[in-house]
């Protein structure tokens, strides 16, 4: 793969629904996987918690978190739910400590948006950012602040100076942060893509990554 191939991109195809199953049921047409890579497959969960109305109401959507702190220890609100971790062994995001699953996840975010920003203006001399707010969420960040202002929200500013490594990087890094229950859902699976994804950004030598403690699950 060539990291200096720009690309003349509209923007995502609109994939990016709030929901969990390219993370419950991984598939490369969800996500953009790596070569030479292994990944693990569909999360089983238990099999009263392996579909989705074994773990949300039917119709509101809404966790229940009782059957959670059936299995997991201390679990008795949604803000508890970040702490569960099972059998994973391994600081994901390289603080220093093992967390819960969803506070490894947290602590990979950052640094890959970060390196998608120091990597793209290196690479392709223009600045991305990311907003949920509009389709297709990626803007060309015009006053550098490093945010995507309000006024920079257009599909006229949509981001098109992609190379298929910033390609790659970008649409893992949507994919995890549009399913907030990816802890969940498939935990290892978001975590091997996004350390996957910020490890070829630090391949480049353009994207400022440091690697050093973080395990990939």
């Amino acid at each position: 793969m060539s990291s200096f191939w720009l690309i003349d991109w509209t923007g995502f195809p609109r994939l990016f629904q709030l929901h969990g199953g390219p993370a419950v049921s991984p598939s490369r047409a969800y996500w953009l996987e790596y070569e030479g890579k292994i990944y693990v497959g569909r999360f089983p969960h238990m099999p009263n918690v392996s579909t989705c109305t074994g773990c949300h109401q039917p119709h509101t959507g809404e966790v229940m978190v009782e059957r959670c702190g059936g299995c997991h220890d201390g679990i008795k609100t949604l803000a508890d739910l970040a702490n569960i971790r099972m059998a994973t062994r391994g600081d994901f995001d390289g603080n220093g400590k093992e967390e819960g699953l969803a506070k490894e996840i947290a602590g990979l975010q950052p640094q890959l948006y970060a390196a998608i920003q120091t990597y793209a203006k290196n690479v392709g001399g223009v600045g991305i950012g990311f907003t949920e707010a509009a389709y297709p969420h990626w803007f060309t960040d015009k006053n550098g602040n490093g945010r995507i202002d309000p006024e920079e929200v257009s599909m006229d500013n949509a981001y098109h100076a992609y190379t298929p490594r910033l390609l790659e990087a970008v649409y893992n890094y949507t994919y995890s942060v549009r399913d907030p229950g990816g802890a969940y859902h498939n935990a290892r699976y978001v975590l091997q893509l996004l350390h996957d994804s910020l490890e070829s950004l630090g391949a480049s030598g353009k994207a400022d990554v440091n690697m050093s403690g973080k395990v990939r699950p």
